[in-house]
């Protein structure tokens, strides 16, 4: 203790006899009152951010459920050009209507109990789709035919929108409900692939029913990489 408070004193008596140490000190007590009022507003920003996102996701899955029980799918005349799609932020939120996006877009639900996610799946990759939950890639797809494959918004949080899928392990189970159709598929290979890497979006004559989900592999905005879940048809 007495260490302790030698020191101090000899610490205080060489900032009271430097007048450029005071103002270095002062200066760095400045900036980190700055950081840690930037971090706050930043983290209340961000956990925000996800509650809305949260809110959106669960009206839209709710409602989704709903529409197919009283109205089953049509056809929709979607984009699948997904030219409008970038990293997620709140003025897209506020664009969006879940319900009426559902009511417009909606065509069934992906559920993977692994990573507790049930999710609307909707006719094409737009950001308002992606917004709310996951996208067709390409038009006529059918549940458990050669490949489905569906886009998501990669989030840090996993329980919104794909930022789970990156958890899933070899064997999880992924069912699909499409246009009254359902399908249950088995998780075969998680990866990071190029983003160039488009053949996992094909088609392929051997193929007898794959579910494909692709999302980015990280909140960095323009990543040049995709994560990619495939899955194999079980039923």
């Amino acid at each position: 203790m007495r260490t302790i408070r030698k020191k101090f004193r000899l610490l205080k008596r060489f900032f009271a006899n430097s007048p450029i140490a005071r103002r270095v000190l002062i200066v760095c007590c400045l900036l980190g009152v700055a950081a840690f009022v930037t971090f706050s507003m930043l983290f209340f920003k961000q956990r925000d951010f996800e509650k809305d996102v949260y809110a959106a996701q669960k009206q839209a899955t709710e409602h989704v459920l709903k529409k197919t029980k009283e109205n089953p799918s049509k056809d929709v005349a979607a984009d699948y050009s997904a030219a409008d799609v970038h990293t997620l932020n709140p003025r897209d939120l506020k664009k969006v209507d879940p319900i009426k996006q559902v009511n417009d877009y909606g065509m069934g639900l992906l559920e993977i109990p692994a990573i507790s996610m049930a999710l609307p799946i909707l006719e094409g990759p737009t950001q308002a789709n992606l917004s709310v939950g996951a996208g067709t890639a390409k038009e006529g797809q059918i549940p458990g035919k050669k490949n489905f494959v569906l886009l998501g918004h990669y989030m840090t949080n996993r329980g919104l929108l794909f930022g789970g899928i990156q958890y899933l392990r070899k064997g999880n189970g992924i069912k699909v409900t499409y246009q009254g159709k359902q399908a249950d598929y088995e998780v075969t290979e998680i990866k990071v692939v190029s983003k160039s890497e488009t053949h996992y979006m094909e088609d392929t004559k051997n193929q007898k029913g794959v579910l494909t989900l692709i999302t980015c592999d990280s909140s960095n905005q323009n990543t040049p990489n995709r994560l990619i879940v495939r899955a194999k048809v079980t039923q």
